[in-house]
Order: C-alpha cells, then structure tokens, then sequence
C-alpha cells in the first residue's frame, strides 16, 4: 500500500509536459504512458508536434501534424501544422514532397503570416534538386524519362508568387536548368521572361547574356543555314554593348568573335558552293556578305581571298 502511495504522490507532482501524460492502470498495477494530444484542441497538438519535430521525431511530429489538420482544417493552427509538415519532410530529406507541402499552405492558408520564408524555402530546395548530381547508367540520367522536379518548382514561384525578386531569380534559374538539360528553346523563352516581366530586376543583364548562349547552342538547320547563327551573334552583340562592365564581358566578346566566325564561314560555304557551280554572281553574293561584315574573322579574310579569285569572271 505504501508503494502505491508513493507512486501516486511521484506521479501527481511530475513536471506537466505535452506529451507523455501516465496513468495507473488498475488491471496490470503499472503507471502507464498515455498519448491525450489526441483528447486536447489544436493549440495543445501544434505544441506536441513541434515538441517532436525539435526531437527529431519527425515521422511521429508528422502524424500529429497531419491529425491536427484533418481535425481542425479551418483553425490557425491548421496553417501552421501544414507548414511543420513540410519542415519534417524537408529535414528528412524528402525535398519534393517538402515543397508540396509549402506550395498546400501558401494555396491553401493564402494569409499565412509565412508566405515569405516559404517561397524561400521552396526556392532553396529547386536549387538544391537543381545542383544535384545525378549519375549517368548506359549513357543516360534519370532526368531523361522524367520531368526534372525543379522545373515545377521554379515555375510555382515565378508565376504565383507576389515576391518579385524571387520570381524573377526563379525564372532565370529555370532557364539555366533548361540549358543543363539542352532544351535550349524552353531555355531562350525563360529568359526573354526575365527581361520581358522583369527589366529592373538584378537578372537582367545575365538573362541578356544567358539568351545569346541559349541562341547559339540552340541553333540547328542544314548547314548553308546561317539565320539562327546570325541571331546569336546579334544578341551577344547587343549584350556586349549595352554591358561594358559585366563580369562576363570578356567571355561573351570571345563567344561573339567566334560566332562572327562561323557566320561569315557558312556564308563562305555557300559563296563556294556557287562557285563550284560556275555561277559566280550568286557566289559573290555570299563571299560580299562574309568579307564585309566578318572582315576581321578567318573566313571573312578567306571570302576577301575568294572575291579577288572570281574577279576575272564577272
């Protein structure tokens, strides 16, 4: 009987805490843990949850989390569970499941006092699935067959978010995934939207230079076809004149040297292609066109070379 006592007396003066709540139990003689968050309102589970979540018991914070919800989905403490659901997800490193989470509070708790610190939160996990390395099997990565999920997550913040430094970093860094993953079309429309929606925004002038990129990686066609060439040696023209000072200034005036190159070379090609025909007229067509714009280049001098080759024939 005095056992009893002093274990009745120890368990009535114990410190109150969220979550264990112990009980005697009459049929077995024992103390027993018992679990009340369930019988308590959402304030009391909300608490419990982040209890667990700072344990790193993040499988049982998330149950809480997601009971809470299911229970009270019009409360203020709905919101907030929600958003410690995606904190548990996120620091099991289960990323694209963390940002579905963020992405449920901001659609559906649109006055959460955190929509800020979950787009960024949203962003910071697109540019680490983006920054990832994936590994090559038999020559091809997983992002082959799948969409990349960044995709989806960039596109999120770009086009709902109210934030406009973030949409616009992340419209720029769409383009930049695209051009990892040589969708270099997808990559030249990414940022024509950054310099469309964004003109003040700090990623400007790298999306001007980004696009000349995707413009001439990007360009395919026969190869007497010198449009696509010629557009990407225009738009790194105008980046380098409009940006004297950038960091990548040197880098795109090389880029550029060598575009003006391969311009004036396929319009060389083709001056040499009517040449060979015999049909000079149409060859000092081409060979002007290389010689007069691209001088300084190796196949403007060689179309200068050409003219003065076909000169007795015209």
């Amino acid at each position: 009987m005095k056992k009893l006592i002093f274990i009745l007396l120890f368990a009535l003066f114990l410190p109150f805490s969220a979550h264990p709540f112990w009980i005697w139990s009459g049929k077995s003689k024992t103390l027993k843990d018992h679990d009340i968050t369930a019988k308590l309102g959402p304030a009391f589970r909300l608490q419990d949850g982040i209890k667990q979540l700072e344990k790193k018991n993040y499988i049982k914070a998330k149950k809480i989390f997601q009971s809470l919800i299911k229970k009270y989905p019009d409360a203020f403490e709905a919101a907030e569970a929600q958003y410690y659901t995606g904190r548990c997800l996120e620091d099991m490193q289960h990323y694209y499941e963390a940002f579905k989470a963020y992405q449920k509070v901001i659609d559906s708790y649109p006055n959460s006092k955190r929509i800020n610190d979950l787009i960024a939160r949203e962003y910071n996990i697109g540019e680490k699935l983006m920054n990832e390395d994936i590994k090559s099997i038999l020559g091809f990565k997983k992002y082959d067959f799948v969409e990349h999920p960044s995709i989806e997550i960039f596109k999120s913040i770009s086009d709902k978010t109210a934030n406009l430094e973030y949409a616009a970093h992340s419209q720029y860094q769409l383009g930049i995934l695209f051009m990892k993953l040589k969708r270099y079309d997808e990559a030249k429309e990414s940022f024509g939207k950054v310099i469309d929606k964004y003109p003040d925004s700090q990623w400007l002038a790298p999306a001007k230079y980004q696009l000349a990129q995707a413009t001439a990686k990007g360009f395919s066609g026969t190869d007497y076809d010198a449009t696509a060439v010629t557009e990407a040696a225009s738009r790194l023209g105008e980046f380098v004149s409009s940006h004297p000072d950038s960091d990548v200034t040197s880098q795109a005036q090389n880029q550029l040297n060598d575009l003006n190159n391969e311009e004036a070379k396929k319009n060389y090609e083709i001056g040499l292609f009517y040449e060979r025909q015999k049909k000079y007229s149409a060859a000092k067509i081409y060979y002007s066109q290389a010689a007069d714009k691209n001088f300084d280049t190796e196949y403007g001098k060689k179309s200068a070379e050409a003219l003065e080759r076909i000169g007795k024939y015209l």
